[in-house]
């Protein structure tokens, strides 16, 4: 797992500075009013998702082993292996590492410790529900709940 981590970090390394350059910089702007916001991984099914924004906070190591699965032993070889599965996948590549790096910049900036984390307008958090529907109305019965103001 090093040498294939070693291999593909030269392609990683851009993704991640990528999401961080200026240009495609991520604030964390003050929350919309009725904001949804979820903090996940992949290997969790959330339903009711539909309206929220979604952070799969393990995106960037998915990415790292969809790019380096199966790579040969020859570091340039593999390099270039590497680079043909970054370019075919295109801008969805880019929305991926965009997704987790916002992801992770937001999960901090809430205190998220774990998922999965339902933040509501950005001051109410619930841990562990994966129906959205479900975390809401666990949110609407809470003392924080604004009445969506």
């Amino acid at each position: 797992m090093t040498t294939t981590w070693l291999r593909v970090l030269p392609v990683l390394l851009p993704l991640a500075l990528l999401a961080m350059d200026p240009a495609h910089a991520v604030t964390v702007p003050p929350p919309l009013t009725a904001r949804t916001e979820i903090f996940t991984n992949s290997a969790i099914l959330l339903t009711g998702t539909e309206g929220a924004a979604v952070y799969y906070l393990d995106g960037l190591v998915q990415l790292q082993r969809q790019l380096s699965q199966g790579l040969p032993g020859n570091p340039q070889a593999a390099a270039e292996i590497v680079k043909q599965r970054a370019r075919a996948l295109g801008p969805a590549l880019q929305a991926r590492a965009l997704n987790a790096s916002e992801g992770i910049t937001r999960a901090a900036y809430y205190g998220v410790n774990r998922v999965p984390a339902v933040v509501f307008d950005g001051h109410a958090v619930v841990f562990g529900v994966t129906d959205i529907a479900q975390a809401r109305a666990l949110y609407e019965r809470s003392p924080s709940y604004r009445g969506g103001k």
